[in-house]
């Protein structure tokens, strides 16, 4: 687990609001990996639509929903 623990939000002459960024990694079993090149000529792209709610966030349920659909279909 690591991350960027710094608030300063400047960058030359750009100020942004403090932003704080986190990220993970783990460690799995190399056979459920799926990587994101195409496999053959004729592979397919599939655009997932990003449903939101009242509070403009996306629809977590259905998105993992989607998600599992499409690692099925793999």
């Amino acid at each position: 687990i690591g991350g960027k623990d710094s608030m300063s939000g400047t960058f030359k002459d750009l100020h942004v609001p403090p932003t704080l960024v986190a990220f993970a990694v783990n460690a799995l079993d190399v056979r459920d990996v799926i990587s994101p090149e195409f496999k053959q000529p004729d592979s397919q792209v599939v655009l997932l639509p990003l449903v939101r709610g009242e509070d403009d966030l996306p629809d977590f349920v259905r998105l993992t929903k989607a998600y599992d659909t499409v690692h099925q279909l793999i």
